[in-house]
């Protein structure tokens, strides 16, 4: 495997795309007022106005949790967690690969408990190995990775269909928008993303890299993409570049740092990192890791970040819209995933006595904002 450039490589992506098209975007951007702009060069991803965090006054108050492993039915491996619109919270249980859901009452004062799917197995609606979890509208997606498909359910549990992907291509990460989905490939090989109709033909593809010589390298797979907002916007979100990016459709309107930055400057030039045996690649700072998980909240986005010098992990709010750094979340609590519903924040922990979830009430850190 040929090492060296994948992360440059990706910068590079950005800083193609937003030189022939990008727009700077104001706080509740729409599609119809937007003001096109394109940018010099040296102001391809855009630098937060703060470099330091503000920490919020206010911790996060429990008010409810969820023993996992004394349901009725169960659930010994959770793995995602996703809200729908109605505020339903959903996780997919990697021991018996069943999406498990909970309905709340009262402000999660009780909930109920349902679980739907046909375990595992590589027949149509079984699942072995899910790379990604997206929920949309009254519709579950799941990327199977042993299948090579994406496996679709309604919210009530009714399996509706599997979509094979027209040109046979593996996905790995996704978004979903009307009547298309947007595809990540879990080998690259050109574009970064696909997009296919809800039959799985392709329609159009978009994102080309760069430097080909090193598609094969993990780094191009390591990062999230976000569920779709404002109809067909959505943040590429890689997990070392220390910036994000923001499309509309298939086009880069902003790409823009987390508040820890690129960092780029004599203190902190390229060095080798290897983020995996076998796979070398130069990166930008050797200090962070600037998305490990995020949820999406109607105004803004909340990111987890670690810091490896300092031993720590970060909670980060920024404006969903512009990326503005807002504030920090004080003492953030341990959890493996998370996903935001209006005012509450699901988190699935492991404890000693086995995995639960917890609902958080955000509300008194949100008034900060």
């Amino acid at each position: 495997m040929k090492k060296g450039n994948a992360l440059i490589a990706v910068i590079l992506i950005f800083w193609a795309s937003l030189a022939m098209s990008c727009q700077k975007i104001d706080r509740r951007l729409s599609s119809t007022n937007a003001g096109t702009s394109t940018l010099s060069p040296s102001e391809n991803i855009l630098s937060q106005k703060r470099s330091e965090r503000e920490f919020s006054s206010n911790t996060l108050e429990l008010v409810a949790e969820i023993n996992l492993e004394n349901l009725e039915r169960p659930c010994y491996k959770p793995t995602f967690l996703k809200f729908d619109e109605k505020g339903d919270l959903y996780t997919v249980d990697f021991s018996e690969f069943l999406i498990h859901k909970f309905t709340p009452f009262h402000d999660w004062t009780n909930c109920k408990h349902s679980f739907f799917g046909k375990g595992t197995g590589q027949g149509p609606g079984e699942l072995s190995r899910v790379l990604d979890f997206k929920i949309f509208k009254d519709e579950v997606y799941l990327v199977d990775e042993t299948t090579g498909s994406i496996e679709l359910y309604a919210t009530d549990g009714t399996y509706k269909k599997r979509i094979v992907l027209s040109n046979h291509l593996v996905p790995r990460r996704m978004t979903v928008q009307d009547k298309r989905i947007i595809v990540e490939s879990l080998a690259p090989n050109g574009p970064l993303f696909f997009v296919y109709d809800l039959s799985g033909n392709m329609i159009f593809s978009f994102g080309e890299l760069i430097d080909k010589t090193n598609v094969e390298n993990s780094i191009y797979q390591d990062n999230e993409l976000s569920d779709s907002f404002s109809g067909n916007r959505f943040y590429y979100l890689p997990r070392f570049l220390g910036f994000v990016g923001l499309y509309e459709g298939d086009r880069l309107v902003m790409a823009k740092e987390t508040v820890d930055g690129l960092k780029i400057g004599k203190k902190n030039v390229p060095v080798e990192k290897a983020p995996m045996k076998g796979v070398i690649v130069r990166t930008m700072s050797k200090k962070y890791e600037t998305v490990l998980l995020h949820a999406l909240h109607k105004d803004f986005i909340l990111i987890k970040t670690y810091d490896y010098e300092k031993k720590r992990t970060f909670w980060d709010i920024y404006d969903l819209y512009n990326f503005n750094y807002l504030m920090s979340v004080k003492n953030p609590p341990i959890s493996q995933f998370f996903a935001i519903h209006e005012d509450y924040l699901a988190l699935l922990i492991d404890t000693e006595t086995g995995s639960k979830i917890q609902i958080i009430d955000m509300r008194k850190v949100l008034e900060e904002i």
